[in-house]
């Protein structure tokens, strides 16, 4: 029996929903009561699920196959880690690492948790509903930490690096990723006076367009991200916090492509590093 933990909160006892030999753990008194979750997200509703009906309806995401992001995690993940994987969203972490690994998702969106439950959840040692700030794990328990597209969304950054330090092990990595500040398409977008986000990425994969709401700089068209990063003040500031740079490079759909994404991570779409703490 495999036990996924759903939605962490101070309690002695829970209620349990059991579904294919996975054992579903209610930490939240509210589910617990009315099977009912909601997220808001800047003062607005973002979703709101019925937990019983997404379990037993599922609807998986379709996970990416060969995505750059899936190269980095095999490249520097290895193999025979305990990992952490903040953020996990839909579970595709666990799904590329599950096997080789012992992995446990994070992620603050109860209605990420059970997508990714649907998914290939079973990858997964457990998966922990929690906002980064308080994380349920020893000290110095983690052979690696997973943090993408996670750091941005933070209001306390700073305890959140100081939790990651926490329960890394000494030695162990941080694989993090986070939007780039100032690459050439953030650049290109505030200098034509838009600011919306550019990503030829978006047109290179058939989405017919090249604006990334997501990836935007103004509000409250991006409504998500609350913390910006160059690749110099993202390691000036994880080097604050005790951990030493390993690898800083960019990911972009087309400047990573032509194998550049060193030379040129001040102009790529995204910033990704690997740390190790000291």
């Amino acid at each position: 029996m495999k036990t996924i933990i759903f939605c962490f909160i101070d309690q002695l006892s829970f209620p349990r929903i059991v579904r294919d030999r996975i054992e579903l753990v209610i930490l939240n008194q509210d589910i617990a009561e009315n099977g009912h979750c909601k997220c808001i997200v800047d003062g607005k509703q973002e979703c709101s699920i019925v937990l019983e009906e997404l379990l037993a309806n599922p609807k998986p995401r379709k996970l990416r196959s060969n995505s750059r992001a899936t190269k980095y995690l095999r490249k520097f993940c290895g193999s025979g880690k305990k990992i952490l994987d903040l953020g996990c969203w839909n579970g595709e972490v666990g799904h590329w690492l599950g096997k080789d690994n012992e992995v446990v998702g994070l992620d603050i969106c109860p209605k990420n948790i059970a997508t990714a439950f649907n998914n290939s959840i079973i990858a997964y040692k457990s998966v922990v509903s929690n906002d980064g700030l308080n994380l349920p794990f020893e000290n110095s328990y983690f052979d690696t930490v997973v943090a993408l597209e996670v750091i941005e969304h933070t209001l306390d950054t700073r305890g959140f690096i100081s939790e990651i330090y926490r329960v890394l092990k000494p030695g162990g990595q941080l694989l993090i990723s986070c939007p780039n500040l100032v690459s050439i398409w953030n650049r290109l977008s505030i200098l034509f006076g838009s600011g919306m986000g550019l990503s030829l990425g978006k047109f290179l994969q058939g989405k017919w367009t090249i604006f990334n709401r997501c990836l935007g700089l103004r509000y409250p068209d991006q409504d998500l991200h609350l913390r910006f990063f160059t690749p110099k003040s993202l390691t000036k500031f994880l080097e604050g916090y005790g951990f030493k740079k390993k690898y800083i490079f960019g990911s972009d759909a087309i400047i990573s492509n032509l194998g550049l994404g060193g030379v040129l991570k001040n102009w790529c779409e995204s910033i990704w590093g690997v740390f190790e703490k000291k």
